[in-house]
């Protein structure tokens, strides 16, 4: 062992990387920066803002570059053709790194911060999923307005002049509904002037999380933990008490908590473990804090301050749409244009920046570079999402427009990828969605925004996630706007005429007299199987006698008598739980 290795091996725990390059032999050599001795390439990030970082190696080494620290080589890839291959999940699979992996000394093996291949990821992921079906999420629309209704007459009450904080207080709003609509709890943020103490403990969490991954082992390990260990401690005492308080209750909700309670994998019959349960429950206030909402929102708001034109047609779509009503359910669906805003949002400021695979073996990517089995590569989302090649010359511009009339739909696979990939992707989309797009309406329909400081330019903030930094703003109330009241918030049941032949009124016998149907379904959020479900019910006052199953149920024996009715869905390009035999 060599004296540097020797030296490295003390302070970092493992020796340093070996200086033979990637990609040997016939393939192309994968850049690298100028190392310095033990540290290599480490002072090359800046612990504050490695983003920044990332941007400016990219400039210089172009689309794949390698950088060494001590124990790893880590390669980095800045072009939609190259991470496209990487995203190729039967090639590649998800590496804990970095930050990730320091949190896993308080969410331990929840959903994002499990290892590959762990079981219990494949457990709670079953179960915890049909939480975010579309039902699901529509049935929460009014305990969302609930929360951005606070949002607002806080705003209101303050008045035009008050200089406003917005990531501080789409926090509370990212916080109050997810802990709200997921578990049934009032963290009541917007009756404080101070933020909660557990939010404070879970930023303060995140900020050393980010710091500890970039300490050398003998550096980390004589650290002082005292502020890390009570933060942990006063994030378990609440999580604790909410499933506590749940079970004394005895009450079900149907939520997300009562999934990790009482909800079992339908392939194996398996429930959450006490300490996965409490793993998954710190992870999604964890994650509120974390969320796509609370940085979109805050990038939005400063995107459409800085482009009048976008601000207006926002403004006109929410007007014209809503007609001076409060938002309704059924509004969701018809506001394309502030959809196309937080799509181009996340395009050019994803909350997580990047996200990071390994090969299962030796892989080739573009036919040119050798990846060894065990490396770790990190796609640049934030990077990957401006490629000119698919985004065009003007893709460092804030343009909604290029998000309209099925232009994102025609994008190429995984050029537009801030929910993550595959299996591994966010299971928690159509819920940041859908509290956007009702925050959004609501508080351009009430307000005018201007910023605090005309002269300010975006500068940037980063955790494990990245927001704007000292943007403050004003809002001006307007004119006429709407009482803060709902009617339905959630889809209604669908009627059933009088007189109308279903399978509960008809005799057994009237029934095998009507032509027999299979009703095959694959399902794992209970969208497909629900809507099974209804062609079943109508199936007989129109002559059939109908039978539903899986499609796993039915592989190998299909029925040979009357028609067959498959509804499924795919989960990034994978077939349900419930299809994969089919």
């Amino acid at each position: 062992m060599s004296f540097i290795d020797l030296v490295s091996r003390l302070i970092y725990g493992q020796p340093i990387s070996p200086e033979t390059s990637l990609s040997p032999g016939n393939y192309t050599p994968i850049p690298q920066p100028p190392t310095v001795p033990l540290l290599l390439n480490t002072p090359q990030i800046d612990k504050k803002l490695p983003h920044e970082s990332f941007r400016l190696l990219h400039q210089k080494y172009g689309e794949i570059y390698v950088l060494a620290f001590p124990g790893r080589r880590v390669v980095f890839l800045n072009s939609h053709r190259l991470t496209l291959e990487a995203l190729d999940e039967k090639k590649f699979h998800k590496a804990l790194t970095g930050g990730l992996l320091e949190l896993r000394g308080l969410v331990g093996d929840a959903l994002f911060t499990a290892h590959h291949g762990e079981h219990n990821w494949e457990i709670a992921h079953r179960i915890l999923t049909p939480a975010f079906s579309p039902a699901n999420i529509k049935g929460m629309f009014g305990d969302m307005f609930d929360i951005a209704s606070q949002l607002v007459l806080k705003w209101e009450r303050y008045g035009p002049e008050h200089i406003i904080i917005p990531a501080e207080d789409f926090t509370r709003l990212a916080f109050d509904t997810v802990a709200l609509c997921t578990m049934g709890y009032r963290v009541n943020s917007f009756y404080n002037d101070a933020v909660q103490p557990f939010i404070v403990s879970m930023a303060d969490y995140l900020l050393e999380a980010q710091r500890r991954a970039t300490m050398p082992s003998v550096v980390k390990a004589l650290s002082s933990t005292a502020k890390w260990d009570s933060d942990r401690e006063l994030m378990n005492e609440i999580v604790n008490k909410v499933i506590s308080d749940r079970r004394r209750s005895g009450i079900q909700r149907g939520d997300l908590l009562d999934l990790m309670l009482h909800g079992k994998d339908p392939r194996t019959g398996e429930s959450l473990s006490e300490e996965n349960i409490r793993y998954q429950a710190s992870q999604i206030f964890f994650l509120s804090l974390a969320q796509t909402d609370q940085g979109m929102l805050t990038f939005i708001t400063y995107e459409l301050l800085k482009s009048p034109v976008s601000y207006a047609k926002v403004r006109e779509e929410v007007d014209r749409v809503l007609q001076g009503k409060p938002i309704q359910p059924e509004h969701l669906s018809k506001l394309p244009y502030i959809v196309a805003v937080m799509r181009e949002a996340l395009r050019l400021h994803p909350p997580a920046t990047a996200i990071a695979v390994t090969p299962y073996e030796d892989t080739v990517l573009g036919g040119e570079y050798m990846i060894p089995k065990g490396t770790v590569v990190v796609p640049q989302i934030a990077r990957i999402q401006r490629d000119s090649t698919v985004w065009g010359e003007d893709a460092e511009k804030f343009k909604p427009e290029r998000m309209l009339d099925g232009n994102f739909e025609a994008l190429p696979p995984k050029a537009w990828i801030p929910f993550g990939n595959g299996a591994r992707a966010c299971i928690g989309r159509p819920f940041a969605w859908q509290e956007a797009i009702i925050a959004l309406a609501t508080l351009f329909q009430r307000f005018d925004f201007v910023m605090a400081d005309e002269s300010y330019n975006l500068t940037l903030k980063q955790t494990l996630t990245i927001k704007p930094d000292n943007f403050h703003i004003r809002a001006i109330p307007r004119d006429n706007a709407p009482p803060l009241v709902i009617g339905a918030t959630s889809a209604p049941k669908p009627a059933t005429n009088v007189g109308e032949a279903t399978p509960a009124t008809l005799s057994n016998e009237e029934m095998e007299k009507k032509v027999p149907m299979a009703v095959l379904y694959g399902s794992n959020t209970g969208s497909s199987e629900a809507f099974a479900q209804r062609i079943a019910s109508a199936a007989a006052s129109n002559g059939f006698n109908a039978r539903i199953a899986t499609l796993d149920a039915a592989t190998g024996h299909l029925p040979t008598i009357g028609p067959t009715v498959i509804i499924t869905a795919s989960f990034e390009g994978e077939p349900a739980d419930n299809a994969g035999r089919f």
